[in-house]
C-alpha cells in the first residue's frame, strides 16, 4: 500500500527566522523547524493553526469557495463503483492521512491516491456491508455508492496536500485535469523539503553565534 500523507504541513511564505543563536547548533535548529511549523499560516487562508504535534485535517485543503457543478467532473465513475469501490482507499473532512498520489490517479484505481467522501465513516461502513444484500453490478448497489458522493480530489487539493501555496503556484490554463495529475503525481511536500534542506545546509559546523540567514 503506499504511503500515506499526513497533514501536518503549514504554508511556507518565506523562511524568516535566522539560524544564529548562543545555543547548539541542535537547539537551533529544532527552534528553527518548530517556527515554522507554528508560525506560518495555515495552508489554506484564514484558517485557524493547530497545536504543535497535531495533523491537519483534510477539512484545511478542501476546496470550499467553487459550486457544487464544479465537482462533478471528479466524480467517482459509475464503472469505478461497480467493478472496483471494494478497494479504493476512501478518506473525509476529519480524516489526517492519504494515501500518496501518483501520476495514474483518476486513471487507475489501486494504490494511486484516496478519493474523498463527505459521507460520515459510519455511513460508508454501513453502506460497503449492505453491498453484500446486493449482487455486485445491481442497481441498488450502485445507487447506495453513489450516495457516498465520492470523488477524486482536485489537483488543487492535491496541491495543497503536498503544501504548493496557493497564491503562488498555479498550472497553465489549458493543462487538463489528467495532465495536472500527471505533474504532481510523486510530488514531494514542499514544506518537509525545506525543512530538510534546512538541515543539510547547517551542518555541525555551523556558528551559531553568526548572522548567517537561509
Amino acid at each position: 500500500m503506499s504511503a500515506p500523507y499526513l497533514f501536518s504541513c503549514t504554508q511556507m511564505e518565506s523562511l524568516p527566522f535566522p539560524l544564529h543563536s548562543t545555543c547548539s547548533f541542535t537547539e537551533a535548529a529544532y527552534k528553527m523547524m518548530s517556527a515554522l511549523n507554528l508560525k506560518h499560516r495555515c495552508l489554506v487562508q484564514g484558517s485557524q493553526m493547530v497545536s504543535e504535534g497535531t495533523c491537519y485535517s483534510l477539512n484545511h485543503i478542501l476546496e470550499t469557495d467553487k459550486p457544487p457543478e464544479y465537482f462533478e467532473q471528479f466524480n467517482v465513475p459509475d464503472r469505478v463503483l461497480a467493478k472496483h469501490a471494494w478497494i479504493l482507499d476512501i478518506v473525509g473532512p476529519n480524516s489526517t492521512r492519504s494515501c500518496c498520489f501518483t501520476k495514474a490517479y483518476g486513471h487507475y484505481v489501486e494504490g494511486t491516491g484516496s478519493v474523498f467522501s463527505p459521507a460520515p465513516p459510519h455511513v460508508i461502513a454501513t453502506a460497503f456491508e449492505k453491498r453484500r444484500s446486493h449482487s455486485s453490478e445491481s442497481s441498488g448497489q450502485l445507487e447506495m455508492l453513489r450516495g457516498l458522493g465520492m470523488r477524486y480530489f482536485t489537483h488543487r487539493e492535491v496541491a495543497r496536500l503536498m503544501c504548493f501555496p496557493d497564491q503562488t503556484f498555479n498550472l497553465p490554463s489549458d493543462v487538463t485535469i489528467r495532465q495536472s495529475y500527471r505533474l504532481l503525481g510523486n510530488s514531494i511536500n514542499v514544506h518537509v523539503t525545506a525543512l530538510l534542506i534546512l538541515l543539510m545546509t547547517a551542518g555541525d559546523g555551523t556558528d551559531c553565534s553568526s548572522d548567517t540567514h537561509l
